[in-house]
């Protein structure tokens, strides 16, 4: 991509927030995702910093939902007081 002295554009340089805004809210991401969003996503001009924040939110909520549940009770004894 060039710009209008002909220059060529780094990917870094092109500020793609306004023209995807409409989009961004159809988007979800999951921890699978979270590999590709840090690379290719993260300051980069490609969502504003609230879109980036809700982005990160979903990513890390998805690998909480999938984790196991582990029970905290596991290393507590039980008391017999009689």
């Amino acid at each position: 991509m060039e710009d209008g002295e002909g220059k060529a554009l780094q990917s870094s340089e092109i500020n793609l927030i306004k023209p995807l805004q409409p989009f961004v809210k159809f988007l979800t991401w999951e921890k699978a995702d979270a590999e590709y969003y840090m690379k290719n996503v993260r300051n980069r001009k490609v969502l504003s910093d609230e879109e980036e924040n809700a982005a990160m939110f979903q990513i890390l909520q998805s690998f909480v939902d999938s984790q196991p549940r582990v029970s905290r009770v596991e290393n507590v004894h039980r008391l017999d007081l009689h």
